[in-house]
């Protein structure tokens, strides 16, 4: 099947709302086809695509999958475009995430939020005229999501039994490390990341998770006013929480862990947002919401970005105390006017549409590897069973990029 534009997912929850957005741009307003799959379940599926634009996750490493079998399957067929989501990069992530092939620097078209990240990429050996900088894209929603708060305040009340009389303390919490096994940081380490970093980034996020459970239920029994709601970062699901809670013998009675609805919704919807190291701290920032990094433990430099020292990093409940008090009297802030990063996303993917001149064969049974088996078992394990071989969030990244 020919279509002008494949995006691919890797997390929804991150995603997939500006993703669809960029689509319906492409669709209703430049009469492009275009379709979106999900990295972890629908991968499968390329065999019968061949996209003029494909529009990936990520793309640093040539060994890695999916960059590896991209370049391989769609490198001489057609035009890429890396969004690369993650842009506020550690000390630690600088190197491992750098552009390291040939192809990757002369022939793959990158988005930069900022000036930064264009120099980032430059100096990894990028083709300075093959990155545009757009704004950061989810700041389109961000702010949209921010002018409906009330009303999501009210849904989300109702569905999840949220008392609306009290301020809420949002925090999706970026605890994925503190549940990596070994062989996941050595395949880190295979694809070029620091050995000793990475099992000193495991430890540090493990003792940081242990004391945040304590945490949270010193700040739960010391604030009746405040709705706690816990978010896990998209690749751990809420039964590997309850498990840490089990084994620290911690109790809630008024904290929820949710993972539906997209985080922009829950920080328009919430009056303060905390977290461990999210960038949705920054993201929040941005529309005035009272924010904080839950510190308990002095950061590692491979670990700190620019901005973590720019708002306040707390390491107590005595500390957050204080930061509660000034917060909820503090007037909120405007919000101010912005660019509108998807349309300028949308206006480059038409232009690469456009330009699209290639004569090369397009062999679809080069994608028959063991990625093809494991995708396609867990898209029908999912179907007939209703299970899957990864967590609760990875499900929810299928079944939302299957109703496009």
């Amino acid at each position: 099947m020919k279509i002008d534009v494949l995006f691919i997912v890797e997390h929804a929850d991150r995603e997939f709302q500006t993703i669809k957005m960029i689509s319906d741009e492409l669709h209703l307003q430049y009469g492009l086809r275009t379709s979106i799959k999900s990295l972890n379940f629908d991968y499968y599926q390329l065999i019968y695509i061949q996209p003029k634009v494909i529009v990936v996750p990520y793309m640093t490493n040539e060994s890695e999958f999916p960059t590896k079998q991209i370049i391989k399957f769609f490198g001489n067929y057609s035009k890429i475009l890396c969004m690369h989501w993650e842009q506020f990069l550690s000390k630690a992530n600088k190197d491992y995430k750098r552009p390291n092939s040939r192809f990757i620097q002369e022939k793959v078209y990158h988005i930069a939020w900022q000036s930064f990240f264009k120099n980032y990429l430059v100096e990894s050996g990028v083709n300075a005229k093959n990155i545009f900088i757009t704004g950061k894209p989810s700041n389109s929603i961000l702010f949209q999501k921010q002018k409906e708060a009330d009303e999501l305040r009210q849904q989300f009340s109702v569905d999840y039994g949220l008392d609306k009389s009290k301020n809420w303390l949002f925090l999706p919490m970026n605890y994925a490390w503190a549940f990596s096994n070994d062989n996941l940081i050595e395949a880190k380490v295979k694809n070029g990341y620091n050995r000793e970093i990475g099992y000193a980034y495991r430890e540090y996020a493990r003792k940081c998770l242990r004391q945040f459970v304590k945490f949270i239920q010193e700040v739960e029994k010391a604030f009746t006013n405040l709705q706690i709601v816990i978010r896990p970062h998209p690749s751990i699901s809420k039964s590997q929480y309850r498990e840490v809670l089990d084994r620290n013998n911690i109790k809630y009675h008024n904290v929820k862990f949710i993972s539906d609805h997209t985080i922009f919704e829950w920080i328009a919807a919430s009056d303060i947002v905390g977290s461990s190291w999210s960038t949705s701290v920054y993201d929040a920032r941005l529309v005035g919401k009272p924010v904080f990094l839950y510190t308990p433990y002095k950061r590692p430099d491979f670990l700190d970005v620019e901005w973590n020292g720019a708002v306040p990093n707390l390491l107590s409940v005595e500390q957050f105390k204080d930061f509660y008090e000034k917060s909820i009297t503090k007037k909120p802030q405007d919000i101010p006017k912005l660019d509108n990063p998807l349309s300028k996303i949308s206006e480059i993917i038409t232009d690469l549409n456009h330009t699209h001149s290639t004569k090369a064969t397009f062999k679809a049974f080069d994608f028959i590897d063991h990625y093809f088996i494991l995708t396609l078992w867990r898209s029908l394990k999912f179907f007939l069973f209703g299970k899957a071989t990864l967590s609760d969030d990875d499900m929810r990244d299928h079944i939302k990029c299957a109703q496009v």
